[in-house]
């Protein structure tokens, strides 16, 4: 039992006579040389030594040549072997530190590592001590905090602390703390500096707000100790400290201030300048009632409203006020040696013969633990620990270290030193990897060399350093080195680094889709398209590519793509295709698919009077419907979707023009809602179209486009044409007298070529164009027939008024409203938007995205224009009448001829013959 013992007392020691392989202590036997366990065939020597034979490593016997290799080392012959100790004035495991040097002597215990800096030093102590001297054992933080609190060592290492969260306190952060709060009350903050106080980063107005910011802040950061929460109406911030400097109360006289107090509005309205509001947590431990600042204490909260102080070893006191009388070395046995304070003058320690300790002087601290005989601690140098030709230091507090030769290295100079003889090439850096004797090397070669000793010269494209498909292409040096070609989605070096296309290009994705948002991946990108386009790149507007789908589907992917980009990227030829896919849906869904009355009109107004819109019944060519006005009436058009007539023909009541100008005119402000327009859409407007109410208007009769954001004006003008039928030309008087006529209303030409267009469209194609009227039986043609109508107008050049199967000539009577358009942009501020309590956002927009519009007479009269015969019967006894007048002294017989040539002219006129 005792033989185990002393082996725990003492290092194992080797002598400096062992010899690796034979070789002595100052040579050593590569593996390829090692002919046995014992035997070498061939030694490689230190520097300092002296190879005799390929066996045989002689050491140095003086200091001539001197084996110190270390500055500020002197060499001594002790027991006839060269030694190396550290020159006079110098100390330290590498003789580098002055004995004047703060850890000189060592004051670090238990093999503490001393640093110094300057006139101090730190100690890093070894495990399971602390300490600034390590005096002290153990590890008092080791489970000592509870509730997430975090221990630390206050004054000096020695007493430890319990740094809690905001939610608990107590000396190990076991009591969970219930936050409470003081309205402290408003104060007059126009000349406060707020000097101590931390500003809140996030905008705050109101005192209440600022003390939930406090709380939030002081969960978040548990060290702080800011009790006050400021909200300072002048500064327009919320403030944070320690105390409430502010004294004076709010400049609001003696009423105001009162009813302030009274009713405490500070605490809960918007800070005013010149006023703050302050709240108080309940924190009793602040500012420090412990002498916290100067570090004499620690406050420690033990209830609601109680806390203790733990003091700093130095002092005491309940509030740590007063100097603490200490003698560490009372009653301290040293044995043979003597009692030391350590330098925070708090804990001692044992000044022995060659070190200091904490255990007595001549005793052991495992002896003691375990009973046995005290022993003292002698140099430690005495053993010769050092091997192969190493040099002992007793550092002088028990401990050693040794200078070994070249070839070997560590404490005891056991391992080998494999890079003592560099064997890497052409500028290779040696990098040891130890193992006792059997340490082995790796060459670490420059750029330009590879193999195992840098032997073989380097070709960097021989590695293959280019990835993501990139070409290399070799530099020959020195030095060598290579060029990575990278493909257009990397770069770098070797093309290792994407390239952020979405960076670089920021339209990408957004050609046609303004919505879309491009996502960079790892050598390449994809497109997060807008809810109305998709595709790879978002070039496709998905509506149109639903509709071709829907009708060509059958054409596959590619064509359908091809189809939806051409349209995508000129979506009018969209408005063309609508009306058959539409064509064939019921008048009411067709309705239901459009606008209604109460979409469009926020307001209508006749000679400035504002105009009844409830609903009524619709006209014959919609069903009965709620969205139908006595006012207004409304129809659909498969072009133009849902329209409304203001005066129609059948509508319940006929308004007269009783007065010129815009006062006698038709007023009313409409909504144009731009966000619902669809993509082909060119112009975001509403279509007026002024006529007479007997005529019907369609998708290619004239109109103007009232553009949102500004007030319309409209003057109309009559014209009225009457024209000469019979032997004077051809004109239509009746609608019975044209072929075909499928519109509504009176005759117009347009209505009579457009219905003869859609005989001959439905004579070739078996059904009529959906964009035109077409009487009730008519079948309107679908998408796939469409084609046959397009090749039929191209066959026939376009215009049916080419075309002989249609004669169309003028109407006998006709009415014509010439228009002319000015617009007045809105105002910038619009006094229904700015009225108190408006919703100015809402209003704003309202009026922005609405278009107002005023239309009327300028003059109530009109031209008239007619077409007259050149002769007739009037006109002719008129011009007959004048040149008998001028005949002075006619006979009778004359006057009776030329009665008779009167009557001859009659017949002749009358019934084209002679008498």
């Amino acid at each position: 039992m005792i033989f185990q013992l002393l082996l725990l007392l003492f290092p194992l020691v080797f002598s400096q006579t062992d010899t690796p392989y034979d070789c002595g202590a100052h040579g050593y036997c590569y593996p390829a040389n090692r002919t046995s366990a014992t035997t070498c065939s061939g030694c490689t020597c230190s520097d300092q030594s002296t190879q005799t034979s390929d066996t045989v490593c002689t050491g140095p016997t003086s200091c001539s040549p001197s084996p110190c290799t270390i500055s500020n080392q002197q060499c001594n012959i002790v027991d006839d072997i060269p030694t190396c100790t550290c020159a006079a004035g110098y100390t330290g495991t590498d003789c580098t530190m002055l004995t004047s040097d703060p850890c000189s002597p060592q004051p670090c215990l238990q093999n503490g590592v001393c640093t110094s800096s300057g006139g101090t030093y730190t100690c890093a102590c070894t495990t399971g001590f602390y300490g600034e001297q390590c005096q002290y054992s153990g590890d008092p933080c080791a489970g000592y905090c509870t509730n997430g609190g975090t221990c630390e060592m206050l004054f000096s290492d020695t007493t430890p602390y319990c740094q809690c969260p905001f939610d608990y306190y107590g000396a190990t952060c076991q009591t969970a703390r219930s936050v409470s709060t003081n309205y402290v009350g408003c104060y007059d903050d126009s000349s406060a500096s707020f000097t101590d106080y931390y500003v809140y980063s996030t905008t705050i107005t109101k005192g209440n707000d600022c003390r939930d910011a406090l709380i939030a802040y002081r969960e978040a950061n548990p060290t702080s100790n800011y009790a006050y929460s400021t909200m300072s109406g002048t500064k327009g911030q919320c403030l944070f400290s320690t105390t409430n400097t502010l004294t004076d109360p709010p400049q609001a006289g003696l009423l105001g201030g009162l009813l302030a107090a009274l009713l405490a509005t500070c605490s809960y309205s918007d800070m005013s300048s010149g006023s703050a509001s302050v709240y108080s947590l309940n924190d009793v431990c602040t500012p420090g009632p412990c002498g916290d600042a100067a570090g004499n204490g620690k406050c420690i909260q033990t209830s609601g409203t109680a806390y203790t102080c733990l003091c700093n070893p130095l002092k005491t006191g309940s509030t740590c006020q007063s100097d603490a009388t200490l003698t560490p070395c009372d009653s301290v046995d040293c044995g043979v040696g003597t009692c030391g304070i350590t330098d925070d003058e708090i804990g001692h320690y044992c000044l022995c013969t060659s070190t200091n300790q904490t255990v007595p002087c001549g005793k052991n601290k495992r002896s003691n633990e375990v009973g046995i005989k005290m022993f003292s601690v002698g140099d430690p140098c005495t053993s010769k620990p050092c091997l192969y030709g190493g040099t002992c230091t007793d550092l002088g507090n028990g401990s050693y270290t040794c200078a070994c030769l070249n070839l070997y290295m560590d404490t005891n100079c056991e391992t080998f030193n494999p890079c003592y003889i560099n064997k890497c090439e052409n500028g290779g850096t040696c990098i040891p990897t130890y193992d006792l004797l059997d340490s082995t090397f790796t060459c670490e070669c420059t750029p330009d060399w590879k193999g195992t000793y840098c032997e073989e010269e380097r070709f960097y494209c021989d590695e293959t350093p280019c990835q993501n498909g990139g070409e290399c292409e070799d530099i020959i040096g020195p030095p060598n080195s290579y060029n990575c070609t990278c493909t257009p989605q990397w770069t770098g070096t070797n093309c290792t680094t994407d390239v952020d296309e979405c960076a670089e290009d920021t339209t990408l994705c957004k050609t046609k889709d303004p919505d879309a948002t491009c996502m960079n991946t790892n050598g390449s990108y994809y497109c997060v398209c807008g809810p109305n386009m998709f595709g790879k790149s978002c070039l496709f507007n998905k509506i149109i590519y639903q509709i071709l789908n829907a009708t060509y589907g059958d054409l596959g992917p590619d064509k359908l793509d091809e189809m939806a980009q051409e349209l995508t990227n000129d979506p009018t030829l969209v408005r063309d295709i609508i009306p058959f896919l539409i064509g064939g849906y019921s008048l009411e869904t067709r309705t239901n698919l459009s606008w209604t009355a109460a979409d469009m009109f926020l307001w209508v107004a006749y000679e400035e009077q504002l105009i009844d819109l409830k609903f009524a019944k619709h006209i014959k060519n919609l069903l009965p419907h709620k969205n139908c006005s006595s006012n207004f009436v409304m129809w659909n058009d498969k072009v133009l979707g849902n329209c409304f007539t203001f005066n129609h023909m059948n509508s319940s009541f006929q308004y007269k023009a009783r007065e010129s100008g815009y006062t006698g005119g038709l007023e009313m402000q409409m909504n144009v809602k731009q966000t619902e327009y669809l993509p082909w859409t060119e112009t975001a407007a509403v279509m007026v179209f002024t006529s007479t109410k007997e005529e019907v208007v369609t998708s290619e009769s004239v109109r103007i486009n009232t553009a949102p954001h500004f007030e319309s004006r409209i003057a109309i003008n009559r014209r009225d044409y009457h024209r000469l039928g019979g032997r004077y030309g051809k004109c239509i008087k009746n609608i019975k007298e044209v072929k075909s006529y499928y519109y509504d209303g009176e005759y117009t030409t347009d209505g009579c070529l457009r219905s003869c267009y859609q005989d001959v469209v439905n004579k070739a194609c078996s059904c009529m164009d959906p964009r035109y009227p077409m009487p009730s039986d008519g079948i309107s043609c679908n998408i796939s027939q469409k084609t046959c109508i397009d090749e039929l107008v191209d066959s026939r050049g376009g215009d049916p008024s080419t075309w002989p199967e249609c004669y169309c000539p003028l109407p006998c009577s006709q009415t014509v409203y010439s228009s002319k358009l000015s617009r007045l942009p809105y105002v910038n501020v619009i006094a229904e938007c700015e009225k108190r309590f408006s919703n100015k956002t809402a209003c704003y927009e309202k009026y922005l995205d609405s278009v107002i519009l005023r239309i009327a007479l300028p003059k109530l009269d009109y031209m008239i224009y007619s077409e007259t015969p050149a002769m007739d019967l009037t006109k002719f006894m008129s011009y007959l009448g004048g040149i008998l007048s001028i005949l002075i002294g006619v006979s009778i017989v004359s006057f009776i001829e030329l009665f008779f040539l009167f009557v001859q002219l009659i017949v002749i006129l009358l019934f084209n013959k002679r008498l």
